[in-house]
């Protein structure tokens, strides 16, 4: 294979016949001249084999990216599938975390009805309860009323019926026996009571009045008292001796 042009005889570049030929490409042995000859990669080349080399080269390099590419795909991928498998784990545990919150509600809700149920019972029963107190007092109240329809009769008139009673004593009186003595009713007995006593007092009132009036009249009636007392007291104690 013609590298370099040693010997004495001239020779042609290939490519261009009126220039001397320096050397010759390796690839394809043509001679060439100083404009065709080109080092690569520390041989020497022609300028087509090199610019065919070239496109080879470049390829071969589109071919490796294109495999690089390709080989890169696949990890690409599998990191795409990875994160979206943490994804996925992240939306199950998110989901699964709800799962967890819905059965807590779940169980709350059903606790709730629990106490729902056992708050309804009991009102049931209390107003069963209340019910039967209600048909209880009912009966007492009928049986009250069957009592108290029973007649009470007037205690100075046996024969009549009773229509109220006296303020002051309690007894049951008739209609006869009524009497209204200061808007309140009073039987004939309390009646006469209270109109004495009315009496004994305005008597009182009107001697004490005169007493203050005239001194020596309360003067002479202590004397007169004194006198009467001392007189039943010696007639008590001659009653005595015999």
């Amino acid at each position: 294979m013609i590298t370099e042009v040693n010997s004495g005889k001239t020779l042609k570049c290939d490519r261009h016949p009126e220039a001397n030929a320096v050397g010759g490409c390796i690839r394809c042995e043509r001679l060439v001249c100083t404009e065709c000859k080109i080092i690569w990669l520390g041989r020497v080349y022609c300028r087509l084999c090199v610019d065919e080399l070239a496109g080879i080269e470049a390829r071969l390099a589109v071919q490796r990216e294109s495999l690089r590419e390709k080989e890169t795909q696949p990890a690409q991928k599998k990191a795409e599938l990875a994160q979206k498998e943490i994804e996925i784990g992240k939306k199950e545990a998110e989901l699964a975390q709800k799962e967890i919150e819905i059965g807590k509600k779940e169980a709350e809700l059903a606790r709730e009805e629990i106490e729902l149920a056992e708050k309804e019972n009991k009102i049931t029963a209390d107003l069963e309860a209340l019910k039967k107190a209600v048909e209880s007092m009912t009966i007492m109240q009928d049986q009250d009323r069957q009592r108290r329809k029973v007649s009470v009769k007037c205690f100075y008139h046996p024969e009549d019926d009773a229509v109220v009673g006296c303020v002051r004593c309690g007894r049951f009186i008739c209609t006869k026996c009524k009497t209204i003595v200061e808007e309140k009713v009073h039987c004939r007995t309390c009646a006469d009571d209270v109109s004495t006593s009315q009496t004994a007092q305005a008597a009182f009132f009107e001697i004490k009045s005169l007493f203050r009036e005239k001194p020596e009249i309360h003067k002479e009636s202590e004397r007169l008292s004194l006198q009467l007392l001392k007189r039943n007291i010696n007639d008590d104690i001659d009653t005595k001796r015999v």
